[in-house]
């Protein structure tokens, strides 16, 4: 209990100012809160299968730019990332199906989730709904 109120009280400043100033500061910061989540998500996959972790943090920063710059090209930007990983598994020493699951699965979970947020901040209002975000997750972590 003691760490998540450190964390709280640490965390909350710097998530105020990153969202206060918005534009290249927040896309730097979801950026790297999705290399860190790549990171945790690989630690627990790679104990079976060996995924590529800078191949797939180059897809998924590929859809964060996307979602930033040009929303309308996520489907087209979805399919290369699916042709992309079964081409990676094609020319793979030990090709595994189960290596794209788990790939596709992180591509479509983390990078959307916090694409959406550097979405948000190019609409109008947008400043407002990333603060909605924020404290739809406060509250359904809190109670």
């Amino acid at each position: 209990m003691k760490i998540r109120i450190l964390t709280a009280l640490i965390g909350l400043p710097i998530l105020i100012l990153i969202v206060w100033l918005n534009g290249w500061y927040l896309f730097a910061a979801v950026c790297l809160l999705n290399c860190l989540a790549l990171y945790e998500y690989l630690q627990e996959i790679n104990k079976e299968n060996n995924v590529s972790y800078i191949f797939l943090l180059l897809l998924s920063l590929y859809i964060i730019f996307l979602m930033k710059f040009n929303f309308y090209s996520i489907p087209f930007c979805l399919a290369s990332c699916v042709i992309a990983l079964f081409a990676l598994e094609i020319v793979s020493i030990e090709p595994s199906f189960s290596r794209v699951v788990y790939s596709l699965f992180y591509l479509l979970y983390f990078p959307f989730m916090f694409g959406f947020i550097v979405m948000f901040d190019n609409a109008i209002g947008g400043l407002f709904s990333i603060w909605i975000i924020f404290l739809a997750g406060f509250a359904t972590d809190t109670f």
